[in-house]
């Protein structure tokens, strides 16, 4: 055991013990050396407490929400560094991220509104004390169910199996024509059509295709976002009408999936085989 007393240095043997005089100068040396490794013990313990807690601190709102009344989700969100999507799989939205005072602005799809005033949890994001965002698996259950959120339909497209995509799921200026089977009536079996937020007959198709301004349709495009067990005949008569009203042939394309990798894209409609890829 080594023992200090102002310059004196004590070795404690196991049957004797000793006492060394040592000069005050190599004395001093030593005390700074021990004072010197102390300070590095005690500043490396302090940065460590204090970075731990700043991580702990500034909890990201990247990830994959789900946003839910009742128990039953309505809404799904993904945030990145850059963008935030909302209900991505459905209706393909899918934007920058619009800072607000400095900070990341969160939309609200209910409210169709912005707010900086949330809280971000290990597990959840509460949004103006009311709200709150549940963060969601990443699965192929939860891939197939944000498929239809947000949609007055259910649907599943065809599996794309060996085929890539020709166009992605998000494209701007594009009509979409929704068709599944009703969430809100179960025992109705039958394939609806549903444009915007509304269900309709096939004979308003062609108002919603026509354009507003007349502009030319040559590069305009009309996705059919259909269930795999749509009927064929519903299928080839929504194509029919895009023809008439001056949608060329290869501009109509169909959703697909790959439900392995998790992802939904365009693949061009042929009528032949209205029904498989």
């Amino acid at each position: 055991m080594l023992i200090c007393a102002k310059s004196n240095i004590c070795l404690r043997g196991l049957s004797k013990f000793r006492t060394f005089k040592l000069p005050t100068e190599v004395y001093c040396r030593a005390l700074a050396i021990i004072a010197q490794k102390n300070m590095r013990i005690i500043v490396t313990f302090y940065l460590f407490i204090y970075f731990t807690s700043c991580t702990e601190k500034k909890l990201s709102i990247n990830g994959h929400w789900h946003e839910s009344i009742n128990g039953e989700t309505i809404h799904c969100y993904k945030l990145t560094d850059s963008t935030y999507s909302v209900d991505e799989l459905s209706i393909g939205f899918k934007k920058p991220h619009n800072i607000i005072d400095g900070k990341k602005a969160i939309f609200l799809r209910l409210s169709m509104d912005y707010s900086t005033n949330y809280k971000v949890g290990a597990d959840n994001i509460q949004i103006n004390d009311s709200i709150d965002w549940i963060r969601a698996s990443d699965n192929e259950a939860t891939f197939l169910n944000d498929l239809t959120l947000g949609l007055l339909v259910s649907l599943e497209p065809h599996e794309l199996n060996q085929r890539n995509y020709d166009l992605p799921y998000n494209v701007d200026f594009a009509k979409f024509i929704i068709v599944g089977k009703l969430k809100s009536n179960q025992i109705d079996d039958k394939h609806h059509i549903q444009i915007n937020d509304k269900i309709v007959p096939l004979a308003d198709i062609m108002l919603f295709l026509i354009p507003h301004h007349n502009g030319n349709l040559e590069n305009s495009i009309v996705v059919i976002n259909a269930d795999k067990d749509s009927p064929k005949a519903l299928l080839d008569s929504i194509k029919e009408t895009s023809l008439k009203v001056g949608y060329l042939q290869k501009n109509i394309y169909k959703t697909a999936i790959n439900k392995t990798k998790r992802t939904i894209g365009l693949v061009k409609y042929k009528q032949t085989t209205a029904n498989n890829l």
